[in-house]
């Protein structure tokens, strides 16, 4: 029996599906998962770097008498908690990049495994969310009368949000956690021949780590790709850039119309044939190529800048674009060639269940972990 026991003191989006392949492995009696209050690597999360998107677990095989510390790092950025890796076994990875890997010592390079893309989203099966909120809370460092009302907040919060729709979501409607169910669509399901791209664009005075140039260059050429896809495809294109005050201010023409609800928002991926998505904020894969896996859309993508467990095939699973011309070239190929657009959402729904569906994905990173 393969038991997994999980620290959660990181409570975010970046994290529900690793919690969601565990609750569904749990049920399917894969694995026995479970939360405890203190964190299998010894890393005191409040003195060590703060990576906020870090999950930490004790695998246990009871068969071979084998038992693995590992670590899930799902921020966008390609650094390393070097705290978290020198105390593991093997260290996954989401934007898993052979440079940052290489300028690692020799005896912890073998340890960071690419974990692969993820996405916002939640097993029906979950149990414990009371708990996992109380570790949360205790583990985050804050003086014991601020993790008292932060707890009475999660409680009430839990409380009202089971009472109105018998479902635990985030705050915001835009990120809320959907089944894993809600996301996936057959590749045979029909479809209508539009184009999905819809972005968020940020202040780039609020983020950091590269020079604030670069972002507002990015900010930038998404607005221009929305200009491009709108003047080229008209009512054929839905999206455009997700609504805040920046956007508004800034980019008045190329605003959504389209409901921010997430709920709502996966019913047009799964009615669209091509989804198109760009690199994140961080040369990271941002939610959105996930979600159109899932769905069996056709990809049209900018080159992704990390290296995955299963590698995307550009032609087979994506087409590649770096210009808003090469995009409107890559959309047209799509609508005009049927019979290559179905093979393309054939290819990227066997990707999404044998690379991205969350009770895979996690139980390869379990079984690697115990046989690397």
């Amino acid at each position: 029996m393969i038991y997994v026991k999980v620290f959660p003191h990181t409570y975010s989006g970046h994290t529900d599906e690793i919690f969601a392949g565990l609750w569904e492995l749990d049920h399917a009696e894969a694995l026995s998962m479970k939360y405890v209050f203190n964190d299998p690597l010894g890393v005191d999360v409040v003195d060590s770097t703060f990576y906020p998107h870090i999950l930490s677990a004790l695998v246990i095989d009871t068969s071979k008498n084998i038992g693995r510390k590992i670590c899930f790092d799902l921020n966008d950025g390609p650094e390393i908690a070097l705290d978290h890796l020198k105390a593991c076994d093997y260290y996954f990875k989401r934007t898993f990049n052979s440079k940052s890997v290489n300028s690692l010592d020799r005896y912890l390079k073998p340890r960071v495994l690419p974990y692969g893309l993820n996405y916002q989203c939640k097993s029906r099966h979950e149990k414990q969310l009371i708990l996992k909120g109380l570790i949360h809370v205790w583990a985050s460092g804050k003086p014991p009368g601020r993790r008292f009302e932060t707890l009475k907040r999660i409680v009430r919060w839990f409380v009202k949000k089971t009472a109105l729709n018998h479902s635990v979501t985030s705050r915001s409607t835009h990120s809320q956690s959907l089944l894993i169910s809600e996301f996936e669509a057959p590749p045979d399901l029909v479809v209508q021949p539009w184009i999905l791209f819809q972005v968020k664009i940020y202040d780039p005075e609020t983020l950091s780590g590269r020079p604030i140039e670069d972002f507002k260059r990015q900010m930038n050429d998404r607005a221009n790709l929305v200009r491009a896809l709108k003047k080229a495809f008209g009512k054929r294109f839905l999206g455009g850039v997700v609504p805040s005050a920046y956007a508004r201010k800034h980019y008045p023409d190329c605003i959504s119309g389209l409901s921010t609800d997430r709920r709502n928002y996966l019913h047009l991926v799964r009615e669209c044939l091509v989804g198109v998505t760009t690199g994140g904020i961080h040369d990271s894969v941002g939610w959105k190529l996930p979600e159109y896996l899932a769905a069996s859309k056709c990809v049209v993508s900018e080159p992704l800048q990390i290296e995955l467990p299963g590698p995307l095939i550009e032609n087979r699973h994506y087409l590649p674009f770096h210009s808003p011309g090469e995009c409107i070239r890559s959309c047209r190929r799509l609508l005009d060639n049927l019979s290559f657009a179905k093979q393309m959402r054939q290819a990227n729904y066997k990707y999404y269940q044998t690379q991205v569906w969350p009770p895979r994905k996690i139980w390869s990173c379990i079984i690697k972990s115990l046989t690397c």
